[in-house]
């Protein structure tokens, strides 16, 4: 009778019930079924967690160059697949839906632009409204860094207001957990998140206005009036 093996319960025949199957079809070791040991299995060198890690990422930036130069109708299963140049199967690998694709690429975004201009501020020496300047200047550098995200800045479809809702909310967020980023000696203090709130708003919406040309203002002008306001929001609400 083949020998059997306790750590898996597999026979030298290839039937297994090892929890990570790696008994299937190959002569049973008990080192090649304890799970702590089992190395990452790899393909032309790369390991299959870095090749989903590189087929999420191709996903995310597709759909967020669609959606950016065509529109939230472009934003299919099928035309992200085409333009990452994978199948739909890679998609479902790591999205359950078109939704659950546009809710990764803005919780990104919203992540990495609103953790730009909080480090900024927080990372600048100075009075209230230096600091302020540091985080309007890297509100507008984050923009200038992907052109995806000024289109955004300038659309007005349902779906892309929404992304921005998302944005202001997560700088709303970081914030409140970091007053002293622009007003100095305010943390805990009640009105906070209220203040945090119309901070946001209003620079967010200082900054569509002037990245579709609606308010004709220069890039300083809106740098300048964006700090004054986060300033002159702070002194009001947090007095």
């Amino acid at each position: 009778m083949a020998p059997r093996y306790a750590s898996c319960q597999a026979s030298w025949t290839g039937a297994t019930t090892c929890a990570r199957r790696t008994c299937a079809r190959i002569r049973c070791r008990p080192a090649a079924c304890d799970t702590d040991q089992v190395p990452s299995r790899t393909y032309a060198g790369v390991a299959v967690e870095e090749r989903q890690r590189q087929r999420r990422r191709r996903l995310i930036e597709a759909g967020f160059t669609l959606l950016s130069e065509k529109g939230p109708e472009a934003l299919t299963v099928t035309g992200v697949c085409a333009a990452a140049k994978l199948t739909s199967r890679y998609f479902y690998e790591h999205f359950d839906n078109r939704d659950a694709l546009l809710t990764a690429i803005v919780r990104e975004q919203a992540e990495a632009v609103s953790t730009q201009i909080i480090t900024a501020a927080t990372e600048q020496d100075g009075t209230a409204e230096e600091r302020a300047r540091a985080a309007v200047h890297a509100l507008l550098g984050a923009i200038d860094a992907d052109p995806r995200r000024l289109q955004m800045a300038r659309d007005h479809d349902e779906v892309v207001l929404r992304m921005r809702a998302v944005v202001a909310e997560r700088m709303t967020e970081l914030l409140a957990e970091n007053p002293e980023a622009l007003w100095p000696g305010k943390a805990g203090h009640a009105r906070v998140p209220l203040a945090a709130t119309l901070t946001t708003g209003g620079i967010l919406h200082l900054i569509a206005d002037w990245a579709d040309g609606r308010s004709k203002l220069e890039r300083d002008d809106v740098v300048r009036l964006g700090a004054r306001f986060a300033v002159f929001t702070g002194e009001s609400v947090l007095s």
